[in-house]
């Protein structure tokens, strides 16, 4: 019986990996590839998309706190004996890496010329891969904390995650980059170009912690109806606060800093992501064993992400889709390259499962 409820619930964490990347795969690519005629906000179809395109990094990053959380707590062991410890601190400095890497904006960047406060910050700023490293190590370190004061691990990351919600609009006020470098100030706000900066970003991989946690603990439940519901309560109620909040914030005129647009959607999204999580439980109860496809795009769903990365966008090193082909295509090619692209990255996967291995720079475990 244990067995099986172990497999189910791996079975569940990797439909929601590979959901996960292939939504922001899809996301990116119809955006480099759609033509702005196309982007009317009187087509329902790509008013459905542009909806799908807020909820798609909050869910990849739940995702990521998610598995990382489940998997690190699988064996129950002591902080200092336990081997995910050393594996997530390695995968963290390979996505921070990469994530600076791909900000490089030229070759000569790289040489001892003066830099414009432009390129600086264009290689400063912080995306997905960035944030996400640095949500690895927190999460590490958040363990340890919960450890060494002996308490329980599910609170630490509730407060945790609520902490930066409450902090989030007061954090975006705050001229970061008069009082830090511009390496700091990058990750706290968005005005030096970040795109993912800790406030708010961060607290969907902190509760995606809460959730990875909670399934580690709660085996047996976390296949029930009951927690099912209970997740889509959850997130009613996180979509609930938004609209009481956003009430108050427009009866205020936007007077009181903790209630600004910024801080009070955060609850919005986390209350979608709950409940779009709730519903693919319910899919993935009556599920045995999933396509052998789906279980390549879990596996290697970091690795995918970051070549879709050089493909669409490019880099110093290479010219991506968006240089040739960028917002130059109808609805339904855009649709077409998109299937395709996802089949390719598919053939990725399953080429560097069998042919590539790079054990000794640590990218074959961030499939792991």
């Amino acid at each position: 019986m244990i067995e099986s409820v172990k497999k189910e619930r791996i079975i569940f964490l990797d439909l929601l990996r590979a959901f996960a990347v292939v939504n922001m795969i899809q996301g990116h690519t119809i955006d480099v590839l759609l033509s702005n005629g196309f982007r009317t906000t009187e087509s329902v179809a790509y008013n459905i998309w542009y909806f799908n395109r807020g909820i798609t990094a909050p869910i990849f990053l739940f995702t990521a706190g998610a598995v990382f959380s489940f998997v690190f707590l699988r064996n129950n062991l002591k902080i200092n004996l336990n081997p995910r410890v050393e594996v997530g601190i390695k995968r963290a400095l390979i996505l921070i890496f990469i994530g600076y890497f791909m900000k490089i904006p030229n070759r000569e960047f790289l040489s001892f010329n003066e830099k414009t406060y432009k390129e600086l910050a264009h290689f400063f700023s912080v995306d997905v891969l960035q944030l996400i490293g640095v949500g690895l190590l927190l999460i590490i370190f958040l363990f340890y904390l919960a450890e060494k004061l002996s308490v329980k691990k599910l609170l630490v990351f509730i407060i945790t995650g609520f902490f930066i919600v409450f902090l989030c609009p007061i954090a975006q006020k705050i001229n970061w980059s008069e009082i830090t470098p511009l390496f700091i100030a990058s990750y706290f706000y968005n005005n030096t170009g970040s795109l993912f900066p800790i406030f708010p970003y961060l607290v969907y991989m902190f509760f995606g912690g809460v959730f990875g946690i909670f399934l580690n603990q709660n085996k047996n439940y976390c296949k029930t109806k009951r927690f099912s519901l209970s997740l889509l309560l959850i997130g009613a109620l996180f979509i609930l606060t938004y609209l009481l909040l956003d009430k108050i914030r427009f009866a205020l005129n936007d007077g009181f800093a903790l209630l600004s647009m910024k801080g009070t959607i955060t609850y919005l999204r986390i209350g979608i992501v709950l409940i779009f999580v709730s519903v693919l439980t319910i899919i993935s109860r009556d599920i045995k064993k999933l396509h052998w496809s789906i279980n390549l795009l879990a596996r290697n769903s970091l690795s995918i992400y970051v070549v879709h990365l050089f493909i669409l966008y490019g880099s110093a090193w290479n010219k991506g889709a968006t240089h040739f082909y960028g917002k130059s295509f109808d609805a339904f090619s855009s649709i077409g390259y998109c299937i395709l692209f996802v089949v390719f990255l598919t053939l990725f996967a399953w080429i560097y499962e069998r042919v590539i291995k790079l054990p000794k720079f640590g990218l074959a475990r961030m499939r792991k």
